[in-house]
């Protein structure tokens, strides 16, 4: 028996947990002020929407290559079409 795969809402459940706990502990430790922070959370904001806009691209890309294949490789080859002849 495989290992069940883990669904993706609870992988974005436990990740954002993660990040909020990890913010709470450099707000904590640092005691650095929301009006400090709020630059900081805006700079890894735009890192990851740039991230994921670059992910999205190659995922398309791979996307594309693969139904291309997938599309020639059902496609009969001219050899193999029949050929009609017309009287």
């Amino acid at each position: 028996m495989n290992k069940p795969t883990k669904p993706e809402a609870l992988i974005v459940k436990e990740a954002r947990d993660m990040l909020i706990n990890g913010f709470n502990y450099v707000i904590q430790e640092t005691g650095i002020s929301m009006i400090a922070l709020e630059p900081i959370v805006k700079d890894l904001y735009n890192e990851v929407a740039q991230n994921a806009a670059h992910e999205t691209a190659a995922a398309e890309r791979q996307y594309q290559e693969e139904l291309k294949a997938f599309e020639e490789a059902q496609t009969p080859a001219d050899s193999e079409a029949p050929e009609f002849v017309s009287e």
